[in-house]
């Protein structure tokens, strides 16, 4: 009867020890990032389902290496299960709810990490970020308050969040009263001018809207579509039909321009779409992309007299007539 006790510790101490040595070879595996760790994990994990580190790796290993969110979504699942109280899996499931679209189940996981985690000032971010995305905007106007008045994330940036989830809730009183409050008139740049140009279109007050996105669109390249765009809002609202026309006009031809743009980016091997972008570039006032573009252009597909005459043009422009002369020489060779 001894014997047989004995035998049966014996045979459980070396299952023990080939449990714990496979566990460590997948932890290994997992670690020095081998391609077959995935599977190995999924495959131990389905005989130990109550491993938290085992399912912690398997998340990291998707992670890392982008694997689409549903094909290992469950196993985030079981680790936010298996660690109810650890913040970690619920804001990492947060996030990817609502990078895919999810956002009323990405507030609810973001709400929980921060009951567990209350000075995470990005997961709070996120939540009011997906809160006005949903239409839940009490949560998302509470949750920007809060970064507002206690995170050390930027204040403008924060600020103008608040005032674009006021505008969403069409609460324009108080849209204005952030706006004023976080980027004074006399202080504010274009990302503030374009900020003050929704909310007074908002407020309809149409001719003010009109005179900040003409300064917005000739001031900023960045912001000139949206300021054209609205602008021709402001000008229909004022019955200005053939001014909206005309800012309709100047927005399409943009976006041609623009199109030009993508187009040699999509076919770096076409010259004639790389002449015609750093034509556009040079026209626009942007010679160091277009330097840049002609310079990529003439290594893939050689040195075309056009081009290096058009890359020394953009050279004079950056006030480089060393490098301009440099080229133009190699076109005369």
């Amino acid at each position: 009867m001894a014997g047989g006790v004995l035998v049966g510790i014996a045979v459980g101490g070396w299952y023990l020890v080939q449990a714990k040595a496979e566990r460590a070879a997948v932890i290994e595996l997992a670690r020095q990032e081998a391609p077959g760790a995935p599977t190995s994990l999924v495959a131990y994990l389905d005989r130990h389902p109550d491993d938290a580190e085992i399912a912690e790796l398997l998340v990291a290993c998707h992670l890392r290496v982008k694997t689409p969110f549903s094909e290992f979504e469950p196993h985030l699942d079981r680790l936010c299960a298996l660690r109810p109280n650890d913040p970690d899996p619920l804001r990492t499931r947060a996030a990817l709810k609502a990078r895919n679209g999810r956002p009323e189940e990405a507030v609810a996981d973001g709400l929980r990490a921060l009951e567990l985690a209350p000075d995470d000032h990005e997961t709070r971010r996120l939540v009011a970020g997906a809160a006005a995305e949903a239409g839940q905007f009490d949560v998302a106007i509470r949750e920007t308050r809060q970064l507002l008045e206690s995170s050390p994330l930027p204040k403008a940036e924060i600020g103008a969040m608040l005032v674009k989830v006021y505008l969403l809730a069409k609460d324009v009183r108080q849209a204005e009263e952030t706006l004023d409050a976080c980027f004074p008139a006399s202080q504010s740049g274009v990302d503030g001018l374009a900020l003050r140009a929704q909310v007074v279109q908002a407020a309809g007050r149409h001719a003010e809207a009109v005179l900040l996105l003409r300064t917005l669109a000739d001031s900023s390249p960045e912001y000139r579509q949206f300021a054209l765009f609205r602008l021709a809002q402001s000008q229909t609202a004022l019955g200005r039909e053939d001014d909206a026309r005309r800012s309709l006009d100047e927005l399409e031809k943009l976006k041609a321009r623009a199109r030009i743009i993508v187009d040699a980016a999509q076919q770096p091997d076409d010259l004639a779409a790389q002449l015609r972008a750093a034509e556009v570039l040079l026209a626009d006032g942007k010679a160091g992309e277009a330097a840049a573009l002609l310079e990529r252009a003439i290594f893939r597909i050689g040195k075309d007299p056009k081009a290096v005459r058009l890359l020394a043009v953009a050279y004079r422009k950056l006030d480089r007539p060393d490098l301009a002369a440099e080229w133009e020489r190699t076109v005369e060779q």
